[in-house]
């Protein structure tokens, strides 16, 4: 049945009112949520944020080039560190080397005056150095050679030869009379026939003298069995050994096999030792090496002479 049109006033009246106090209801609640936010910021707090979606931690890329560039500097600081310890090590043993210790410097001075003389002297070929050549069947060459030797034995023959005693404290002659037959100014040394004579004599070294070999030393695998066996500590023993031929070649000493401690330290005349070699081949180079055998004596340098032998 249709509505009256009071009834329809009415009803829209009704609507009205009921907005107007939806709309004032609004009103008052938005107030209310400003003077909420005006007194936080007053009192300092900051509004509250809303918070982010939870999420997992992200992990970063993994970046070859970086670790490339890691890995070279860490090798070049390695690098340097060596780099500056072996030069300050160098640094420090160039100073130990230029600035020797006083016991160094007594050392090499009297090692310096530790050698050993080859007569007949020997001569610097065109073909070959440091030989003495024995020519057979050249008189003006082996009487030269052989006036060597006896100006040599003539000069211990003045000093007091084979007869004179050795004086406690004093200088010992040096017995050249017993030195053997087969090398002497009457046979002209051996020359004439080509087996020849050489004397080794020591130097004048006034502040040296030969110390024995201690039984530790003689066991070593280095020293000759000819020292060895029967070693006397009186005696600074000499070996000498022929190379770069396919034989040992006979050689014999005399007076002694070596120099006697007695004669230490060498002063005027110094001891001196005589080597024959009886049958040498013919028109072959022997290269002779004589090695010292002293406990202060270095073989690798002062401990040893060398010299040639060619017999024409």
């Amino acid at each position: 049945m249709p509505r009256s049109f009071p009834e329809e006033v009415h009803q829209l009246r009704c609507q009205e009112s009921a907005e107007a106090g939806t709309v004032s209801n609004l009103k008052l609640h938005v107030g209310k949520l400003f003077r909420s936010s005006s007194a936080t910021t007053a009192n300092g707090a900051a509004p509250p944020s809303p918070s982010p979606p939870s999420s997992q931690t992200s992990i970063p890329p993994w970046n070859p080039a970086r670790r490339i560039v890691t890995f070279v500097c860490l090798v070049s600081l390695i690098c340097t560190a060596i780099i500056v310890a072996v030069v300050v090590a160098a640094v420090l043993l160039s100073r130990h080397i230029a600035h020797p210790s006083r016991q160094q410097q007594r050392y090499r001075r009297l090692m310096s005056d530790v050698a050993v003389d080859v007569v007949p002297k020997p001569q610097d070929l065109v073909d070959r150095t440091n030989t003495i050549v024995v020519h057979r069947k050249n008189p003006t060459a082996w009487q030269s050679q052989s006036r060597q030797l006896r100006s040599l034995l003539d000069s211990y023959a003045t000093e007091g030869g084979a007869g004179s005693r050795c004086e406690p404290g004093g200088r010992c002659p040096f017995p050249v009379g017993l030195v053997s037959d087969n090398c002497s100014a009457a046979d002209f040394f051996g020359y004439r026939e080509g087996a020849p004579c050489v004397a080794l004599v020591f130097r004048r070294a006034p502040d040296w003298t030969p110390q024995p070999l201690a039984p530790s030393d003689l066991a070593s695998p280095a020293v000759p069995d000819e020292v060895r066996e029967g070693y006397d500590p009186g005696l600074l023993y000499v070996t000498c050994k022929s190379e770069h031929i396919s034989r040992d070649i006979d050689i014999r000493y005399s007076p002694y096999h070596g120099f006697p401690l007695r004669f230490f330290p060498a002063t005027r005349h110094p001891p001196m030792l005589m080597l024959h070699f009886p049958n040498p081949p013919l028109r072959t180079e022997i290269w002779v090496t004589c090695r010292f055998w002293a406990k202060n004596l270095d073989q690798s340098s002062n401990g040893k002479v060398t010299f040639k032998l060619l017999v024409m």
